[in-house]
């Protein structure tokens, strides 16, 4: 009983584009610090023994264009999802007004944005809901419409 052709060996070289193939795998145009299959090597040829390490240790080997690209990304604030207490709504020469007046009340930054048709006055930078609540708590007599809304906030405010 004869065995099927096996597909594969049916192929020639020119099958699959293999016409000028000399069986070298090394570029024509190498330089000499590659191998006979391609792996570059080092121009002295000298060997370095592997290096004994305690177990659980290791050495982080990274290429430095990317040490620089995750450092540029570090250097530019970027928004998170946080909260803020949202003190006042409304036209927008009142809400200048309880901007100014918080000035001089706290230290937290204040936010007075477009919420059209009206503007809205929001204080603080939270990353968690209830150190914006307890900041609600505190302004609620002044302001008893006070509430805490969920929006993104700079992460240099820590």
């Amino acid at each position: 009983m004869e065995k099927p052709a096996n597909p594969a060996s049916q192929m020639n070289d020119s099958t699959i584009g293999l016409d000028a193939y000399d069986g070298n795998l090394q570029p024509d145009n190498a330089p000499a610090n590659f191998d006979q299959h391609g792996v570059q090597t080092s121009l002295d040829k000298t060997i370095t023994p592997p290096v004994k390490r305690e177990p659980g240790s290791y050495e982080l080997q990274g290429d430095a264009r990317i040490a620089s690209l995750d450092s540029a990304w570090k250097t530019v604030p970027h928004p998170v999802q946080g909260y803020r207490v949202q003190l006042y709504l409304g036209p927008l020469q009142e809400a200048r007004k309880v901007r100014s007046q918080l000035r001089s009340q706290t230290g937290l930054p204040i936010y007075l944005t477009s919420l059209a048709p009206s503007y809205r006055v929001c204080l603080g930078d939270f990353h968690d809901k209830w150190a914006a609540e307890k900041e609600r708590k505190r302004w609620s007599n002044q302001f008893p419409m006070t509430i805490v809304i969920p929006m993104e906030i700079s992460i240099a405010s820590e």
